[in-house]
């Protein structure tokens, strides 16, 4: 079910024509119009509860029961919903027009709602009836449709005409203009959908004007006396026939090209740089599953006319004879395709269903239609397509899909599907299926053409970002194997090792040719030679979803690990405090980051503490100890010591971030059919939205043109309303966006969260854990003349050797207060400080050596993310 939050072209058409009723029809009434406007009349069905059973069923009598009224109320009535005729429309206007006790204002919005419904039933009209005497397709029954297809457009019209007098003057000169363009010379053939196209605009969805529609002329249910509950909802008369899934189809085909182009400057922002690979395959991927959803929508509109493939054959053959072509029409012989309408017919992905429908038709189960290289000539990527002929275009097309479509082939013979399958895929998988092709393919199949037209001969740097991705994450679990030969912890069993080995298998996975094994297994000619990870290499999308599935278990295994060990959390809480202390002038890169990633309210269980006493007391909150220890009038034991309590949430951790990326995770990591995006989805999209990127306008071309790209981020929070501030608002009213609104908002958050996502936290541990061995090392003297000789006995308790700094300076600082002690700056210098001061040492060695940057390096080499870190 397409999501109920999104606007579409159809729904917005039938809304606007809803709304034309409503308006005619409750402003007549009010005006006193006599005539039997509501005698056809119908009530919307109650949808019946499902039916329970056993304990459920149970429960619910006894809860009925329970919450039983002592009296009857009246029965609350539905709301009525009238179904008004299209023949009543004009009488309404002609009554509204005449009524002067007093005049009725139109309001602007209804007039250019009006104006719209007009344009595109008109323009679909005109396209589908502009054949020649003798070559049509249509039948009596579509004629008919035609003649009431005529009528309605003529309503229309007339409903404008007669409420022109009471029309301000912008709008007025607006009609006109309109008018005299509709009245204008022929449009090119290839310019005509494009204007069907522009009467389609979801983007700015009209609301009422509130400088001139008064309550009384424009609000359509502010009729006195009727209760709010009870008040009706008119309709437009709908004519479900050939012409109504023509509006239907035009509108798909509108809400197609707006997801097409948001989805083309996605894959050239991602050939200039400014979106990774896993922002722009996430965005098309989502795009491509609400275009699928979205034709889904309407087969109940098209399926009594032989369903969408049936309807676009149809819709060829109407506008090929609309612009004075036969439907079969070649210039030469040997043509595929009528090149004479190739720019027009490609709006509607005719040129794509010709190839793919051939494939189809050698397509046999349980065989491979085998295209050698060069079948149709060979693909130059370093040719310039904009100086290309149509057949020339054409020609480069055929051979592209023709290649590769084998392996989409292959692929549809193993049984199981893989997480990371795209649209394009699925779709094609389906097709070999049933034999049958769906509009939604045909539109990944465009965008899988348009990604090779901006990429060009670099299309296979998607498979490279894959290679690059998967090596660093492979690399980094391998080294955490090593790191722990000889260390282990009972939070972290051996279990836990053998998943994250199975982890290192799934991401190498990713960049295994699969279809070769698959290839073998079905009998493939042995005397053809396929490149190796042929799909993978020139299927961008493919591998943007391979990497954001081993980027996301990356991720959620690292913060799972170092929760496990402690070892990050603790090292933040002792850099924290040596920063606070000023017993360094050094930037911890990678902590610096971490504390800009992660909610720090939660890592200090509030801000930054900075004192001794808060950095034993938060310490000891962050090991899960319940904040009433720090009570003064907490309970004592019978030999008067104070009871310790636990915390009932238990010890603190990291926190996942990045919601936005993790929110694919079932759908590309789990194997979820679908993304089901929800509403509570929609707004994570937005709030992350307030995170804006800011690109570098300063550098140079030849920074620009570096053959690996960078993708230049900084995270800097909005403090005031931006360009999103209006989205937001528009949500938060309407609950509703456009698709090339909530595409290009995902777009940027998914952008805006590379680093988030992106952050090695084994490395991190590693790290983290070497400085807690030096500074155990460095301090473990005094340590022992003050804690005993078995003080930390175990390397596994190594992050507790913060809590021992902490807690010997949080009591020789109250002790050093009560003495009245004092040194320059107003710190207290005392022997536990001099603790603190050799762990510093001990993190100015670790930036000294480059260590405290190596995430950040990291990510910058495997994810061409650059960042500065701003220093106070």
């Amino acid at each position: 079910m397409f999501p109920q939050y999104l606007a579409s072209s159809y729904l917005q058409y039938k809304s606007d024509t809803d709304h034309v009723a409503t308006w005619l029809a409750t402003t007549a009434k009010r005006c006193g119009f006599a005539a039997d406007l509501l005698t056809a009349s119908e009530t919307e069905p109650s949808q019946k509860a499902p039916k329970l059973k056993g304990r459920a069923r149970m429960l619910a009598k006894q809860a009925a029961k329970a919450n039983k009224p002592t009296t009857q109320p009246a029965a609350a009535s539905k709301p009525p919903v009238y179904t008004i005729p299209i023949k009543e429309f004009l009488p309404m206007a002609q009554y509204i027009s005449g009524f002067g006790k007093p005049p009725i204002k139109v309001p602007n919005s209804f007039v250019r709602i009006l104006d719209r419904a007009i344009a595109l039933r008109k323009n679909v009209g005109d396209a589908l009836r502009s054949q020649p005497d003798g070559q049509t397709l249509r039948n009596q029954d579509d004629r008919i449709s035609d003649e009431r297809h005529s009528f309605f457009v003529g309503v229309l019209e007339g409903v404008r005409e007669t409420l022109k007098p009471r029309m301000s003057a912008d709008v007025k000169a607006k009609g006109l203009e309109t008018q005299a363009a509709a009245s204008g010379p022929e449009p090119e053939p290839q310019s005509h959908l494009s204007n069907v196209f522009s009467s389609l605009t979801v983007e700015d969805v009209d609301v009422p004007d509130s400088m001139d529609e008064t309550p009384e002329s424009s609000t359509p249910n502010s009729a006195a006396g009727i209760p709010e509950q009870a008040k009706p909802t008119y309709r437009a008369e709908t004519m479900m026939d050939l012409e109504e899934a023509f509006v239907a189809l035009t509108c798909l085909l509108a809400d197609f090209d707006s997801v097409r182009t948001v989805l083309k400057e996605t894959w050239i922002g991602y050939s200039e740089g400014r979106f990774d690979i896993v922002s722009a395959s996430i965005t098309s991927n989502t795009a491509l599953e609400l275009a699928r959803r979205l034709e889904e929508e309407q087969q109940q509109i098209f399926a009594p006319h032989g369903g969408s493939q049936h309807m676009l054959e149809l819709y060829y053959c109407a506008h090929s004879l609309g612009q004075g072509y036969d439907h079969d029409y070649r210039e030469r012989p040997e043509d595929d395709i009528n090149f004479g309408i190739y720019d027009f017919s490609s709006t509607f992905y005719w040129p794509i269903y010709l190839i793919l429908n051939s494939y189809l038709d050698v397509h046999q189960p349980g065989s491979v239609p085998v295209y050698k290289s060069g079948t149709y000539g060979l693909y130059d990527p370093r040719a310039d397509r904009l100086k290309m002929s149509n057949r020339e275009k054409w020609k480069e097309d055929k051979i592209i899909l023709s290649e590769i479509l084998p392996d989409f082939s292959i692929i549809s013979f193993d049984p199981t599907r893989s997480p990371t399958d795209d649209e394009f895929t699925r779709g094609l998988c389906l097709a070999f299926k049933t034999g049958k092709l769906t509009l939604a393919v045909l539109l990944a199949a465009q965008v899988f053409l348009d990604i090779h037209h901006i990429l060009r001969d670099n299309v296979n740097r998607g498979f490279r970002d894959l290679c690059r991705v998967a090596a660093s994450s492979v690399a980094s679990i391998t080294e955490n194997f090593k790191f722990h030969q000889n260390l282990k912890i009972e939070n972290w069993p051996a279990s836990n090792d053998q998943v994250l080995r199975q982890l290192a298998n799934h991401i190498r996975g990713n960049c295994a040719d699969v279809v070769q094994g698959v290839r073998q297994r079905v009998g493939f000619p042995p005397d053809i030679t396929i490149e190796v990870n042929r799909l993978l290499k020139n299927h961008p999308i493919k591998c943007g979803l391979a990497v954001y599935d081993i980027k996301a278990t990356f991720y959620e295994a690292g913060v799972t690990f170092c929760n496990a060990w402690g070892s990050v959390l603790f090292s933040g809480h002792l850099y924290n405090a040596v920063r606070q202390e000023k017993l360094s002038d050094h930037y911890w890169k990678d902590m610096e980051l971490l504390f800009g990633l992660q909610d720090v309210q939660h890592m200090f269980t509030g801000d930054h503490p900075t004192a001794a006493d808060q950095y034993f007391r938060r310490f000891c909150l962050a090991m899960g100890y319940s904040a009433s220890n720090f009570a003064r009038n907490r309970r004592r034991t019978h030999n008067g010591t104070a009871s310790v309590s636990a915390s009932a949430a238990g010890p603190r951790g990291l926190v996942k971030q990045a919601p936005v990326s993790r929110m694919f995770m079932p759908r590309y990591s789990h194997g979820a059919e679908r993304m089901n995006m929800s509403a509570e989805d929609v707004e994570k999209i937005l709030a992350k939205s307030n995170w804006l990127e800011v690109d570098a306008d300063n550098d140079s071309d030849e920074e620009r043109n570096r053959e690996e790209e960078r993708v230049p981020v900084t995270l800097e929070r909005q403090s005031k309303p931006s360009s999103n501030s209006h989205l937001k608002k528009k949500w938060e009213t309407r609950h509703q966006l456009s698709v090339v609104q909530l595409l290009r908002t995902l777009r940027s958050s998914l952008q805006v969260e590379i680093i988030e996502f992106s952050f090695d936290y084994f490395s991190m541990h590693r790290n983290c854990w070497r400085l807690l061995r030096n500074v155990k090392e460095a301090t473990k003297d005094r340590m022992r003349q003050i804690f005993g000789s078995d003080y930390l006995d175990k390397e596994s308790q190594l992050p507790s050797v913060v809590g021992y700094i902490f807690m010997y300076m949080a009591q020789d600082d109250k002790l050093a207060k009560q003495l009245g002690l004092k040194a320059p700056g107003g710190r207290f210098r005392t022997a536990s400080r001099e603790l603190l001061e050799t762990a510093a040492e001990a993190i100015d060695i670790m930036i000294a050596a480059k260590a405290g940057g190596f995430v950040a390096a990291r990510m910058e080499l495997t994810y061409g993310v650059e960042f500065e870190m701003e220093e106070e």
